[in-house]
């Protein structure tokens, strides 16, 4: 009996001293890559960010426990959200009790095909030393909206205001303030280059700023009453715009020269150019949508079918469609050249405010009035996913470039990013201190700029 007690002791002490070893090589490790002495639990699931050296990105990975295996095997697996490489797969041991993910030994010649983790320190228990005052210290069960970035100075966790929502790729934070204009700020629009932003307002003028250095470069006067949108042709050189009245205006964008007007039945709501730079299409307050000759300022077709205020209307990538927004609820897909409705998308609960096609012209994104953005698949006509996140009705919604990333804008004074394969929010933006009327990614997707009734314009990047 003795003996066996002294054997059960002696057993629990070696265990004991493997699992201390274990744990002081984690700490050892993790200060010789120049990490603070953090641990972590990990969850059933949980995201994580590795340092991609070869290409100096963030790589997206899920991380989780397998338990059909008894060795008790931690597998990463790339989701690809990134450019890392789809699909490569990492397995580690677990070693007891503890939860230690460790530092894949890389040989030189792989270095160049898989990404290199920086740092081991995932262990079960203790709390990151930096989270000491903010007590941020979590078990098994609350991982699933927290986010860990492994980084070579320190590790620290980001957690979203709302708690459900997770943070991916690059962040954004306010890079400039642009105040010029003298009243609300109610639609802006970055150049093909990304070069310069126009924005026009209820103070009856139209400006042009340049990015880099946040100043204002021209005004645009001629106005009678307010604008409310604007937009660049697609090689730089024109914009146009229109407002509470019945003609629009296209001015030179290089020397702010009005060149030609359109002069509609109704007043114009929205505008916006073909791909092509020779039509521009419009909605008028008439409940009408009409196509014009950008040379000769001629309108050339005309469209029905909404039974209310037409919010917006805007081409196609390949200039083939039209995709309109009304107060109707609906979403309407127009053929451009038969002039016929090919679509009507139905969803939304409240007027429909602003819709456009991603960059592949595959779906399509809107938002409205019933604080929801909606993306559609436009070969089956479905509603794919219901994006919910704004405390108020959601005035625009765009595409990146790339596709990936949509951004928005609400009457809750916040602009709001997420990820379009998830739907998830991955950032939300605030500064301004009104409603945010319009909003826009430039062209290589790092910056956005927004603008609001507070009378600003903002910058983020």
């Amino acid at each position: 009996m003795y003996e066996s007690v002294q054997f059960s002791l002696f057993f629990v002490i070696q265990i004991g001293l493997i699992q201390t070893i274990i744990f002081l090589q984690t700490l050892l490790f993790a200060k010789k890559n120049g990490e603070s002495e953090g641990t972590r639990k990990i969850g059933s699931e949980l995201r994580i960010i590795s340092n991609n050296r070869q290409q100096d990105k963030d790589s997206h990975w899920t991380i989780f426990n397998d338990q059909s295996d008894t060795s008790k095997r931690l597998i990463m697996i790339d989701n690809g959200l990134s450019r890392s490489p789809v699909g490569y797969r990492t397995e580690f041991n677990l070693c007891g009790a503890l939860s230690v993910l460790i530092d894949p030994s890389v040989d030189t010649d792989k270095k160049s095909a898989y990404p290199h983790f920086d740092r081991i320190g995932l262990c079960g228990g203790m709390k990151n030393k930096d989270d000491e005052k903010n007590d941020r210290s979590f078990g098994l069960t609350n991982l699933k909206n927290k986010k860990i970035s492994l980084d070579k100075k320190k590790n620290t966790t980001s957690e979203h205001n709302n708690k459900q929502t997770e943070k991916e790729g690059k962040s954004f934070k306010q890079l400039k303030v642009l105040e010029g204009h003298e009243s609300y700020v109610s639609g802006v629009k970055f150049s093909p280059d990304g070069s310069k932003i126009v924005s026009v307002s209820y103070d009856d003028t139209i400006r042009i700023w340049d990015v880099t250095s946040g100043k204002e470069i021209r005004k645009l006067e001629g106005n009678s009453n307010w604008i409310t949108n604007v937009d660049f042709s697609s090689d730089g050189n024109l914009i146009v715009s229109c407002g509470d009245t019945t003609i629009c205006r296209i001015w030179d964008a290089k020397t702010g020269e009005q060149i030609r007007t359109l002069e509609g039945h109704a007043n114009f709501v929205s505008v916006h150019f073909s791909s092509d730079c020779n039509t521009i299409v419009s909605s008028l307050n008439d409940l009408t949508i009409r196509l014009w000759d950008v040379m000769s300022g001629k309108e050339i077709k005309l469209f029905t079918g909404h039974r209310n205020y037409i919010a917006q209307a805007k081409f196609s990538p390949d200039g083939q469609m039209i995709v309109s927004a009304s107060d109707d609820q609906t979403i309407q897909i127009l053929d451009v050249k038969s002039g016929k409705m090919l679509h009507r998308l139905q969803g939304h609960t409240h007027a429909v405010l602003a819709a456009e096609f991603s960059p592949d012209g595959k779906t399509i994104v809107s938002c409205s009035a019933d604080k929801t953005i909606r993306i559609w698949d436009l070969s089956t006509r479905k509603e794919i996913k219901i994006l919910r996140g704004h405390l108020q009705r959601v005035r625009n919604v765009h595409f990146s470039s790339d596709g990936f990333t949509i951004v928005s804008c609400s009457d809750d004074n916040t602009l709001l990013l997420w990820d379009v394969k998830s739907g998830r929010v991955v950032q939300r933006l605030e500064g301004h201190t009104k409603c945010v009327t319009g909003v826009d990614f430039s062209p290589c997707c790092d910056t956005i700029v927004s603008c609001s009734f507070d009378g600003t314009i903002r910058l983020w990047g």
